[in-house]
């Protein structure tokens, strides 16, 4: 829908050649692999995708303009965190660290569900049980919090951070350009 609305042709260029791939209608070779052309470039290592996603990083990771022209997606959770993990020990400043609070809605399941095999789980849903931050760093909310104007998918590059509070500004969206400050929230799957 965005690209018929933005007119852009190289857009919907993009945006075909998604669907012909997505429809199995790209050719196999013989080894069942598809041949792409000028839709990605081919990278050997995690820093060599970050570098290609983000060249130069340490000098433009405050230009939120900058920051919004780029993403890596990836499949799974354990590539992302790869790719987060490294990207975040590259930018300078401390990591700070946030626990969840992981708890059985009955205490009676404490036994079958004890809190280490909650905080191993990985599955879609629920946050990783540890967050790590710096400032500096950009993020993306997963939840719906209107009356912050910050919804699933909002970006945002955090500013300070406390212990209970993130002080961070919004870099897309309907706020972008505010300054908000996000609490603990608590969430119950």
């Amino acid at each position: 829908m965005r690209v018929k609305l933005n007119g852009d042709g190289a857009m919907e260029k993009f945006s075909q050649n998604l669907l012909t791939i997505g429809h199995g209608n790209v050719p196999e070779n013989s080894t069942g692999h598809i041949k792409i052309n000028n839709i990605c470039s081919l990278v050997d290592t995690f820093d060599d995708l970050i570098t290609s996603v983000f060249p130069n990083l340490i000098d433009n990771f405050h230009n939120h303009d900058w920051l919004c022209e780029r993403a890596i997606l990836a499949p799974i959770n354990t590539i992302a965190r790869t790719i987060n993990r490294r990207m975040l020990d590259s930018l300078p400043g401390t990591i700070k660290m946030f626990e969840s609070i992981n708890a059985n809605m009955d205490p009676l399941d404490n036994v079958k569900f004890p809190i280490e095999f909650l905080n191993s789980l990985d599955i879609f849903g629920p946050p990783d049980p540890i967050l790590a931050l710096k400032g500096g760093c950009s993020v993306i909310f997963l939840r719906n919090i209107t009356s912050l104007k910050l919804f699933n998918g909002t970006r945002l590059v955090v500013n300070k951070m406390s212990e209970n509070i993130i002080d961070a500004t919004i870099i897309t969206g309907y706020g972008k350009g505010e300054d908000v400050l996000i609490p603990k929230v608590t969430l119950t799957t």
